[in-house]
């Protein structure tokens, strides 16, 4: 099956970042290159700047090339998560929930940087994304909730064991704009108790104690949301992270010759 794609950049320098296996490496989600094709070759792939636990993790097997260390790891959390959910089809059921958290920062995020960086050059523009992103919260939020409790209550378990590692990083950076992190994501982190106490108190059509009957949870989840989604947009602040991408888009424009089309007001 062919596909026509449509890209908003000039054919000869597409073509060299294609022929260049380090670019193309790191366009690819999960994938780490391998010391030998970087200019620090022979060196342990973790990267020595990585803390002990990456470097012993992302260790290669000299024959087969693979991470074993974080193949062994992986396994004995898996281990650690069907014992404690009890078979398959119920692991499935948590990890399609915390699928749906990854649609809710979308909408935030989209607006944040409309908001943030207005002046970034952009392919595409949605048009009435305000909106379109508001609507997509509130249905997410919605799907969250039709998950049922006690999932819905449980996945807040997946995101505080990933806790810990979140503030050991912290802490090897030096709490590096820990304050301004936080503060922008207060939201988020009242957002996933305040769902899961909405789920307990629903309808029992949903798996609650039946505090709200069928059709007003459904309205209050909705108003629910629209309270998160502004909160989210509201605290969300101009990073570094875009400031280096407005650089380095301009910087690869300057070097092809290309022109930096700037948004429309």
């Amino acid at each position: 099956m062919e596909h026509e794609v449509f890209v908003p950049f000039p054919a000869g320098p597409l073509r060299e970042a294609l022929a260049d296996p380090v670019r193309v490496a790191r366009a690819v989600p999960g994938l780490q290159q391998d010391a030998s094709a970087g200019p620090d070759a022979g060196q342990d792939p973790a990267g020595a700047a990585h803390p002990r636990p990456v470097r012993v993790a992302g260790r290669l097997h000299p024959k087969w090339g693979v991470p074993r260390p974080a193949m062994w790891l992986n396994l004995a959390v898996s281990f650690l998560f069907l014992f404690k959910f009890r078979g398959w089809g119920t692991l499935a059921a948590v990890i399609s929930v915390a699928t749906i958290i990854s649609y809710l920062t979308g909408p935030v995020s989209a607006m944040t940087l409309r908001r943030t960086a207005p002046e970034m050059a952009r392919p595409f523009r949605l048009k009435g994304l305000p909106i379109v992103a508001g609507i997509a919260f509130i249905f997410s939020t919605e799907l969250l909730y039709w998950a049922r409790w006690p999932l819905t209550g449980e996945i807040i378990l997946l995101m505080v064991v990933a806790l810990p590692v979140y503030l050991y990083y912290q802490y090897k950076q030096g709490w590096h704009d820990f304050g301004r992190q936080l503060k922008g994501a207060w939201w988020l982190i009242f957002y996933l108790p305040s769902v899961a106490a909405l789920s307990w108190i629903g309808s029992t059509t949903f798996g609650g104690m039946g505090y709200l009957s069928y059709g007003v949870d459904l309205l209050v989840v909705a108003v629910v949301g629209l309270v998160f989604y502004v909160w989210g947009v509201k605290s969300g602040w101009r990073t570094p992270s875009v400031d280096e991408a407005r650089a380095e888009a301009h910087q690869e424009a300057r070097d092809h010759g290309a022109h930096v089309v700037q948004p429309r007001a």
